[in-house]
């Protein structure tokens, strides 16, 4: 009997391209980034709904199975383009909460700040958060988007209450303040104006907007 033979084993065809498996870790993180790219550009053009993963790849300049490749579908795709914005969020606030302060809310003021700042330089991040509070329809098909903004968004309020821990016992809030709701609502006035200001770019400085905000709120919770 023949010995079998797996086709990993044998010695690709002159004329065939290599397999996507072979190319190179960098050249398969380019090719990753790329459509990523491109994918921010026609979710925020044509809306999540109606693109579809040719449209992302012809954009990229990949075939669709390369989107395949990296992707499992168009959900995927969209968790992967949010996570390249968030995540580095996350380590961002995760090491303020670590990082010892002599005035909490002075350290988690400027922070906000400086991320409303990038969000207005950073093409990328003003598409992401675009595409994610404007442009994608939370349909049936969006459900895992649906619960990981909801995880996102207990992150976000968490770590704000803990902002708000730190300066009570730094003897910068009221005592009687409840905590809780104080960060939702530093949390939603945040986001709502993102929110106005993504739908009418220009319109209005994110970074001054959100800096008169947090001052009227800071002013309001802040120990007399």
């Amino acid at each position: 009997m023949a010995p079998h033979c797996a086709s990993a084993d044998l010695p690709p065809s002159s004329g065939s391209p290599q397999p996507m498996a072979r190319k190179t870790k960098e050249e398969a993180q380019l090719t990753r980034d790329a459509i990523l790219d491109a994918a921010e550009v026609v979710f925020r053009e044509k809306g999540v709904a109606r693109t579809r993963l040719e449209d992302i790849a012809q954009r990229a300049g990949h075939t669709r199975g390369a989107v395949y490749w990296h992707f499992k579908n168009k959900t995927d795709v969209l968790l992967a383009m949010s996570d390249r914005i968030i995540l580095p969020l996350y380590d961002s606030f995760e090491l303020l909460l670590r990082t010892p302060h002599a005035d909490p809310l002075g350290a988690w003021r400027g922070h906000l700040l400086d991320s409303m700042h990038k969000i207005e330089q950073n093409g990328h991040q003003q598409n992401a958060c675009d595409i994610l509070i404007n442009r994608c329809e939370l349909t049936d098909e969006m459900e895992p988007l649906r619960a990981l903004e909801h995880t996102r968004t207990e992150f976000f309020v968490g770590c704000t209450r803990r902002m708000l821990e730190l300066a009570r016992e730094a003897g910068q809030v009221r005592g009687d303040l409840d905590l809780q709701a104080a960060a939702f609502t530093l949390h939603g006035a945040i986001h709502g104006l993102m929110r106005l200001w993504l739908r009418n770019t220009g319109s209005f400085s994110l970074y001054g907007m959100v800096m008169q905000a947090l001052d009227l709120l800071i002013d309001g919770i802040r120990k007399r």
